[in-house]
């Protein structure tokens, strides 16, 4: 299995489709850590999706890498199928977790944090990038273009995936704020 991997990884390397998403994070990742912040979780937030984003992308971008016949081969030689198509699983997981340790080892070793970072907020914000990369890559393997035949349709049904969980999760968010607000007693009475 550990061939199979090493194989889809140089493939997916050699065929330079892993150059605009990782631009693309290394760009949006720069610009969010460009001043130094006093509190580490809302830019770890923000790099989140930030990477949510990017594991989507780049799963759909692996998807795409190898065609026909060299797909065929390379799962004749996985043995069958199935363990095809768990090695291609385990390839994209193993770029989502490299894009995952960037977002996490890029501000701490720039400095970006003027207070600093402990232990149980970098590991909450580890988990966080970690759930977001892994969520985000199995949209892409669920909406590909293996799934659904038209390609640009698979692009639309996998960016209204991730554009409608990140703004439902945005809206319970408000709705449970408004929750813990004090209420105000009248003077009345």
């Amino acid at each position: 299995m550990l061939h199979l991997v090493r194989f889809l990884l140089l493939f997916y390397m050699r065929s330079y489709r892993y150059l605009p998403p990782l631009l693309v994070f290394l760009l949006g990742l720069m610009m969010l850590y460009v001043y130094p912040t006093k509190q580490a979780m809302p830019t770890y937030a923000a790099s989140a999706v930030l990477v949510y984003f990017i594991s989507a992308w780049i799963a759909a971008t692996f998807m795409g890498a190898i065609h026909g016949a060299e797909e065929h081969v390379a799962a004749v030689h996985a043995g069958n199928v199935r363990m095809y198509l768990v090695g291609k699983t385990l390839a994209i997981f193993a770029c989502s977790f490299l894009v995952c340790l960037a977002a996490m080892i890029y501000p701490v070793a720039a400095d970006r944090f003027t207070n600093g970072v402990s232990a149980g907020e970098w590991l909450t914000a580890w988990l966080a990038h970690l759930e977001l990369s892994l969520l985000g890559g199995l949209a892409a393997l669920i909406l590909n273009r293996t799934v659904i035949r038209n390609g640009s349709m698979a692009i639309f049904w996998l960016l209204l995936v991730l554009m409608v969980s990140i703004v439902r999760s945005g809206a319970d968010l408000l709705r449970c704020s408004s929750c813990f607000r004090p209420r105000h007693r009248s003077s009345i009475g």
